[in-house]
């Protein structure tokens, strides 16, 4: 299964057993991305992140309003 949604990178934290937890927010439009996300708690899953212009962010919200 593959998810997409939009989110914002808010920290990066070192843990002591030497991995690093990765917070994001994610918008309210994207609660089904949410939900689904919920149903993989524990699991392993693979990430691929893509940076986005603050113009590219703007747009894209725009058409959630």
């Amino acid at each position: 299964m593959t998810i997409h949604f939009d989110a914002e990178l808010r920290q990066i934290r070192s843990m002591a057993d030497h991995t690093f937890n990765v917070i994001i927010n994610i918008p309210e439009y994207n609660i089904e991305q949410v939900q689904q996300m919920m149903t993989m708690l524990g699991d392993m899953v693979a990430v691929a992140m893509i940076e986005v212009s603050e113009n590219q962010e703007e747009e894209k919200y725009k058409k959630y309003q």
